[in-house]
């Protein structure tokens, strides 16, 4: 879904309303989407765990001391790439606000969002799409990092 959202918030004009109906129509089809999508696969992955639970007896998905510790390691991980992000936003943000006090007199025009959202100027709803960026590459480093750890056997 992330996919599907900034690959149309990115390709809309710069000069594009980010408060406009079709946007929060289209946001709030995604949300629809995404809700009925995570209900279904969890209603799924619980399904399908109390059928191997059944199958190979009660103690068969028990949690040790390893699954904690890849736990907190993924956890590690995606809190490092969030407040990364966050700290690199908030630099981007001071570097196009000096940028474009210090060049008041040429600016470039920018024709589409995600070349607003690199030279400026930014508003907060642009500040919102990047921490948002940010936030889902945060959530899936920790999916990685725990496929990765359980690959490697720790």
């Amino acid at each position: 879904f992330a996919v599907w959202y900034f690959s149309f918030v990115l390709a809309l004009p710069a000069d594009a309303n980010l408060m406009s109906s079709a946007l929060a129509r289209f946001v709030t089809k995604l949300l629809g989407l995404a809700l009925v999508a995570t209900i279904v696969g969890e209603a799924l992955l619980r399904w399908l765990q109390s059928q191997a639970r059944g199958a190979a007896g009660a103690d068969a998905t028990a949690i040790d001391e390893r699954d904690t510790l890849i736990d907190l390691k993924a956890t590690r991980n995606a809190y490092a790439i969030l407040g990364a992000g966050v700290i690199v936003v908030l630099v981007q943000i001071l570097l196009i606000e000096s940028v474009q006090r210090l060049a008041s007199g040429s600016q470039r025009q920018a024709d589409t969002m995600f070349k607003q959202l690199l030279i400026g100027p930014m508003t907060g709803l642009h500040v919102a799409q990047l921490l948002l960026f940010v936030l889902i590459l945060s959530g899936l480093a920790i999916y990685i990092s725990r496929i990765v750890y359980y690959r490697r056997g720790y």
